[in-house]
């Protein structure tokens, strides 16, 4: 039927859709993006910064294994970061039918630490502080999180400490609280409730950065050490499913995967359409 003859390319497209977007934002970021977004494929935003309205690389040809996860450049990610679990691979080659695999195969838990000893000197009464970074090379999504500070200063309730995800979700864990107690050596589990909790979900692979500041004048104190534990979210397998493309229609089992009026998911697209440019 032709419907992609608008474009460049040729392929599977796959949009990430969100309600609470308009296609007047382009800026594509958590809170400022289109309704509904083309995934280009080749991981750039042409179309949204005005570089061109289609290229050959906008669509998903015929690729082996994994074209579309949480880790993929583009990403199956909701826009504030957590993964939507959609895995995309095997494509086939364009067509009246493209078939491809929603879902992956199982992966087991697996947990992983990191830890580091910067013996940074806090500086006084400034809101920037000092920051850390531990970087995490396993990938995974986080399903429990742990960090364990050691921080020396003569006055804690002056401290602010939070953590950074490598997607650059931000969490609170030390609120200027402790009065006048004398140094900062605790822990930061998710198995409390209340605690860490925007972080699960979140990738595990990538930098995560403590930052810690001293927020009034007199005390001081260094960060000594830190250390962070992550388990990562076990990932079931799911059948094969097809898609033609070209007719706009789908299998019953793909019904799961379309996620069009669910905020901050990703759905095949049913055809691939004559991509529209928005001012």
């Amino acid at each position: 039927m032709n419907l992609d003859r608008g474009g460049m390319s040729s392929g599977l497209a796959i949009y990430h859709c969100d309600i609470l977007g308009s296609n007047e934002l382009q800026q594509g970021t958590a809170t400022k993006h289109y309704q509904c977004a083309l995934l280009q494929a080749d991981g750039e935003r042409h179309l949204e910064i005005n570089v061109n309205q289609s290229d050959g690389s906008d669509l998903f040809g015929a690729a082996p294994g994994i074209v579309l996860s949480s880790e993929s450049r583009p990403n199956s990610r909701e826009w504030d970061g957590r993964d939507s679990s959609l895995v995309i691979s095997d494509v086939t080659a364009p067509g009246e039918t493209i078939k491809f695999r929603v879902g992956a195969a199982a992966v087991a838990a697996q947990t992983t630490s990191g830890q580091a000893a910067p013996d940074l000197t806090i500086p006084d009464n400034q809101p920037a502080g000092v920051s850390s970074a531990i970087n995490i090379s396993k990938s995974g999504t986080v399903s429990a999180i742990k960090i364990s500070v050691n921080i020396e200063h003569s006055f804690i309730g002056d401290l602010r400490v939070t953590l950074k995800s490598p997607s650059g979700k931000l969490e609170t864990l030390h609120a200027q609280i402790g009065g006048s107690n004398d140094n900062l050596i605790a822990s930061y589990d998710s198995a409390s409730p209340g605690i860490l909790q925007a972080m699960l979900g979140q990738s595990m692979k990538g930098n995560w950065i403590l930052n810690v500041s001293d927020r009034a004048r007199q005390d001081v104190g260094k960060l000594k050490s830190w250390k962070i534990e992550l388990k990562s979210a076990s990932a079931g397998s799911a059948p094969p499913n097809a898609v033609a493309a070209a007719r706009g229609t789908t299998s019953p089992n793909l019904r799961a995967a379309e996620v069009a009026r669910v905020r901050g998911k990703v759905r095949p697209a049913r055809a691939p359409a004559k991509k529209r440019q928005y001012a």
